[in-house]
């Protein structure tokens, strides 16, 4: 009777875990070239021409509060470049924001060096139903405290744009 007890638990805790389940996925585009918050003024926005953008696919997987996510970038010059991480986010109405952190491939399809990094991922979104667009912004990071700190003293890294879809 313990055992059967235990399996309902175990089973009744899986089904309320996948029920709170949501998987998104979709195109994005980023900006090709690193930048600071600095850099970004009115005057340069007419100049960014389609070859200064990387384009690739993006999943999301959230469970409440917590979030995992995974984009695929084509950098051009046979450069791929997967960024993975996991996190935290705030659905407030209609709004999503999240804070995450996790590695990053570099795939040389030239047969170079594939590169390993860190990276810190900031998302804000608009989410209309099944659909969400928004911008997100990520660092290059090394997996310790200085590295991290300092990606908040000067931020640095890649602003995007998303589309994705509830499946």
């Amino acid at each position: 009777m313990k055992k059967i007890t235990i399996m309902i638990l175990i089973l009744a805790g899986i089904a309320v875990s996948a029920s709170a389940l949501s998987v998104w996925v979709g195109p994005n585009a980023y900006y090709g070239k690193a930048i600071t918050p600095d850099s970004v003024t009115a005057s340069s926005v007419p100049n960014v021409k389609l070859e200064d953008l990387a384009f690739g696919a993006e999943g999301r997987l959230y469970l409440g509060p917590l979030a995992g996510s995974v984009s695929a970038e084509y950098l051009g010059s046979k450069k791929i470049i997967i960024l993975t991480d996991a996190g935290l986010n705030l659905n407030l109405l209609i709004f999503r924001f999240g804070l995450g952190i996790g590695p990053n491939f570099g795939i040389d399809l030239n047969g170079g060096k594939g590169a390993l990094g860190g990276n810190l991922r900031a998302t804000a979104e608009l989410k209309l139903g099944r659909i969400a667009a928004g911008l997100s912004w990520f660092s290059m990071v090394e997996f310790n405290k200085a590295s991290i700190a300092e990606a908040f003293k000067k931020p640095y890294g890649f602003l995007g744009a998303t589309l994705t879809f509830r499946l």
